[in-house]
């Protein structure tokens, strides 16, 4: 397509681009993936561009003007025009980040999108033109550029198309990575053992759930995998929709110092403490990894939070290992309002696992709260069939006593699953395997008593 008189390209931002992939191959392996040429209006970044990304699948390393030169036979006129070109990427080389490369790319697919849908703009109105000026009035070419006008539209990236015989070769190659680390876990893990023996932790691009009713430990339990996701595998991101960011950054700091929930709900804090949560603190600012804590304040819709952990992502590119929302129930519908019937409710999955789950290809884990009356997971069965993975807690009559919380799951992606029991401590909102001499005591009793 000719580009010359259209205003949607930046050369600016494409030198940006093709200078920021020559830094190092952490940029160049997080903004090639994705990227088409096609993208680019320079003919000559874009021939730089492939070179650059053809050496570095070849030789793992990245091009240089001088190893361009060697490599690349060029007349004399050329090799100027190239070398003035590489001079330019070496000056705005210093200038560019990680984070200023990907923006660069977001851009150029938006502005590639622009291109596309001016030609198409253009193509529709000479059809209209042309029928106008023939009285032939066959709908058939102006449904087709309408139809084409809207798939260029689409965003791009977010679809991939692959035969099944190429689709083997990525097969075999994850399978052999599985085969050399037979001791990492595929998934992150939840840091609950009993769970992550059956489900081998948390999988990229899944929606799981974590159903029960009100005051069950769903909340405890879902931050129990974010705190371990982040305490060991990278930054996660949380939303929260019922508590405020407050109530939930008062009980991640009672879960890392152990102190007793109760002692900051009451305000009942001694100097010794505070002085404790502070040392906790300068850990907290010390550690690799970021928990980034969102805040949803009335009409939460999943395209707001789909905004919310799209400019995350943006700001840390690769980093984000997790996302857990507090919780599915009260996310509001395209109108804005909160509506409970299992309709919108399974809507509101679908649209999780889609816009987010699938979107950004992390781990996505949310609470979802069920109802006494309809003994069942939130308002319908339906909403188990958007689900990959499911668990149900539901407090027993000796919970109170033993701390133990049985559970099990309702719907798995393939693997066999059965009951399991979780050891909850709401007062420092943790939760481990259930396996507390306690509950073993109380069920020896009824035995006997039986």
């Amino acid at each position: 397509m000719n580009t010359g008189d259209t205003i949607f390209k930046n050369t600016d931002l494409e030198l940006h681009l093709v200078a920021g992939i020559t830094r190092g191959i952490n940029i160049l392996s997080s903004v090639c993936e994705n990227f088409d040429a096609e993208y680019l209006t320079s003919d000559r970044l874009r021939k730089i561009y492939l070179q650059i990304v053809s050496y570095h699948e070849e030789n793992g390393l990245i091009l240089n003007l001088d190893s361009y030169i060697k490599l690349y036979e060029e007349d004399e006129a050329e090799k100027m025009l190239t070398t003035n070109m590489w001079a330019k990427i070496n000056a705005e080389k210093p200038h560019t980040t990680l984070e200023s490369v990907i923006a660069a790319k977001i851009t150029l697919q938006n502005l590639y999108v622009y291109r596309q849908t001016q030609e198409s703009t253009k193509q529709l109105i000479r059809q209209l033109k042309v029928a106008s000026e023939t009285k032939n009035y066959n709908t058939e070419p102006i449904v087709k550029l309408v139809r084409g006008l809207e798939c260029e539209t689409d965003a791009r990236g977010l679809s991939e198309i692959v035969e099944l015989h190429q689709g083997y070769d990525l097969f075999i190659d994850d399978y052999k990575k599985a085969v050399k680390n037979p001791n990492q876990l595929r998934g992150i893990p939840t840091g609950i053992d009993q769970i992550d023996r059956y489900m081998v932790g948390l999988r990229n691009s899944e929606l799981g759930m974590i159903a029960g009713n009100s005051g069950s430990g769903k909340s405890i339990m879902l931050m129990n995998y974010a705190m371990n996701c982040w305490a060991h595998y990278g930054d996660v991101i949380v939303i929260t929709i019922e508590m405020s960011k407050l109530d939930y950054i008062e009980r991640m700091y009672c879960y890392l110092s152990q102190i007793p929930s109760e002692r900051f709900r009451k305000h009942l804090l001694n100097s010794k403490e505070l002085q404790y949560i502070q040392r906790v603190d300068e850990k907290v600012q010390a550690h690799p990894h970021k928990m980034h804590i969102v805040d949803m304040k009335g009409q939460c819709t999943v395209s707001s939070i789909n905004k919310q952990i799209d400019k995350l992502m943006q700001q840390n590119p690769g980093k984000i290992k997790m996302i857990a929302i507090d919780y599915m129930n009260i996310i509001s519908d395209s109108t804005g309002e909160t509506n409970l019937q299992w309709e919108s409710q399974v809507q509101t999955a679908i649209k999780l696992k889609l816009m987010v789950a699938r979107a950004f290809n992390v781990p996505v884990w949310s609470a979802v709260q069920t109802t006494i009356d309809n003994d069942g997971i939130a308002f319908s069965s339906h909403l188990v069939d958007q689900l990959d993975v499911g668990i149900f807690i539901t407090p027993d009559k000796d919970t109170e006593i033993t701390g133990i919380l049985p559970g099990k799951f309702f719907k798995t992606r393939g693997f066999k699953a059965s009951k399991f029991q979780l050891e909850t401590n709401y007062a420092i909102w943790s939760c481990k395997p259930g396996n507390s001499q306690l509950a073993r005591k109380l069920q020896t009793m009824r035995g006997n008593n039986d």
